[in-house]
């Protein structure tokens, strides 16, 4: 007696195809949820920089000042009139977050806001504790799992913190007020001096303030 089936198997074809089909669907589904982490990981970013910003305000006001320190977050101050050197962490230029320097000034901005001055973790005794951070974002270097080396965004990087603009608008307020002081007879007397070698000060604009800058961007 014969049997016959109607069944057949699949072709090597139509198996490549199906495994092709699949491919292409798993790594939609990959992108689409590494897509998912990453704005996750940038509103997390944005949530942490409102609130620290609004930590360094209440240090400000306490304090008088943002936290800032010649040599970590700005240019140390030189000469009359002053001129701020070039500041460890320029927000204009550097926009490498793995660079020391990066690293150096979150770390101060990290001590002054959690009462951390020797940056081990846990806050001074008698410090005020202007920002509780969280373990995740403690940033530590390889090899010292003891020191707080930075803060540390939802990537992996240093956080970059700069006060160069709030030296650098000082520096500028401080000699324009020494320019205002000067006796009228030395200024006539600079006056003529820059006329003879640049021309009549009318043709010439105005030195123009530098705009004051928050920490962590440009002020509303």
């Amino acid at each position: 007696m014969k049997h016959s089936s109607s069944g057949r198997g699949f072709t090597l074809i139509e198996m490549l195809t199906v495994l092709a089909i699949i491919a292409i669907l798993s790594a939609l589904v990959l992108n689409l949820n590494t897509l998912a982490q990453h704005k996750a990981a940038m509103a997390r970013a944005k949530q942490e920089i409102e609130a620290w910003s609004a930590a360094a305000e209440s240090y400000k006001a306490d304090q008088g000042a943002y936290p800032r320190l010649a040599g970590k977050t700005e240019g140390a101050v030189t000469g009359n009139p002053p001129t701020a050197a070039s500041a460890p962490i320029n927000p204009k230029t550097d926009g490498n977050p793995t660079q020391s320097n990066y690293k150096l000034a979150s770390q101060y901005f990290y001590g002054q806001l959690a009462g951390d001055y020797d940056f081990n973790g846990t806050p001074d005794a008698g410090a005020t504790v202007y920002m509780p951070f969280q373990a995740s974002q403690l940033g530590r270097n390889a090899g010292d799992t003891t020191t707080v080396a930075y803060l540390q965004d939802p990537f992996g990087n240093s956080y970059g913190y700069s006060t160069s603009g709030m030296i650098d608008e000082e520096c500028y307020q401080q000699s324009a007020t020494l320019s205002n002081t000067t006796p009228p007879a030395l200024r006539r007397k600079a006056s003529m001096q820059r006329d003879s070698i640049s021309g009549p000060r009318a043709d010439r604009q105005p030195p123009q303030a530098p705009q004051t800058e928050h920490p962590f961007g440009r002020g509303g």
